[in-house]
């Protein structure tokens, strides 16, 4: 009798592990992009395109200011405040990135530059959506490769950012 129990009890822990592999592991839905929190500007002409460009750039390295003052040692937590603050941050982050690929350079000058922007805001919202996946899934590997992978794409925003700021208009 207490050998068909523990079958049974088995049966149910096996049962438990088996569903959990085939769901994904979410964090807490944002919803909607907020409408002050990524830089929505006109960009039909160059200054306007350019102030859009470095606004929602310098709104891309304030969230990685943010996010890492908030935990400073950048490991991945089990506490549910840290799942709460990193899906806040990434929904932020992917609301810029989404403006930034609507943004439509103004003229062939900065043709090359719009297309590095769009290849950037692509990577970086790949990027954030597999550091969601890793703190989901509280995968401490898969995360500090994410950690490397931000302070890259961090780091290649600044350079855009002072891309940006130097680009002429053609003559």
């Amino acid at each position: 009798m207490w050998l068909r129990r523990l079958g049974a009890l088995g049966l149910a822990a096996v049962a438990v592990a088996l569903s959990a592999c085939g769901s994904e592991v979410r964090l807490p839905d944002q919803g909607q992009c907020p409408a002050p929190e990524a830089v929505q500007t006109d960009d039909s002409d160059d200054s306007a395109y350019r102030a859009a460009v470095r606004r929602n750039l310098e709104r891309i390295m304030l969230l990685e200011e943010a996010f890492r003052e908030e935990w400073p040692r950048r490991r991945v937590r089990e506490r549910e405040q840290f799942r709460v603050d990193y899906a806040r941050y990434a929904h932020l982050g992917r609301c810029t990135a989404e403006i930034m690929l609507e943004l439509e350079p103004p003229g062939e000058h900065f043709e090359a530059f719009g297309r590095s922007l769009d290849d950037f805001a692509l990577r970086y919202q790949d990027a954030l959506d597999e550091g969601e996946r890793a703190v989901a899934s509280r995968n401490r590997s898969a995360y500090d490769r994410w950690v490397e992978d931000i302070d890259d794409l961090e780091a290649e925003a600044r350079n855009l950012h002072a891309e940006i700021l130097g680009i002429r208009p053609s003559e």
